[in-house]
């Protein structure tokens, strides 16, 4: 029989395990040129709520830079360099920095419909 000492130390070696795999997805991590906002923030999102299940909380500090450093450059390179010039990124909300690159986004994609329109 398995003793509860054990189970613990299998438990905390099987969660600390997940943890690892957790962090190692979560430094992997790249937006692909198709992806929207939306869809990049909820992966980052999803891997922050599972390691916090876990016992390990991803700051939004992390959480804002590795945004910022994880978008397609030539898609996003101006609207991050306004970002980090006008922003203290210490202090700066995950939901703040998801908010304003989805009103860029949507801005871009407005721009881009107007252009469409006025070219047919």
């Amino acid at each position: 029989m398995v003793s509860h000492t054990n189970r613990t130390r299998w438990a905390d070696r099987v969660k600390e395990a997940r943890l690892q795999t957790l962090m190692t997805e979560f430094d992997r991590l790249k937006m692909k040129d198709t992806e929207s906002i939306d869809d990049f923030a909820g992966r980052l999102s999803e891997i922050s709520s599972k390691t916090a299940a876990l016992g390990e909380e991803i700051e939004d500090t992390k959480l804002v830079k590795k945004f910022l450093k994880c978008l397609p450059r030539k898609k996003f390179v101006h609207i991050v360099a306004s970002l980090e010039q006008v922003l203290d990124l210490k202090t700066t909300t995950f939901e703040d920095i998801t908010g304003r690159l989805k009103a860029f986004e949507e801005r871009v994609a407005e721009d881009q419909d107007e252009q469409e329109d006025q070219a047919s």
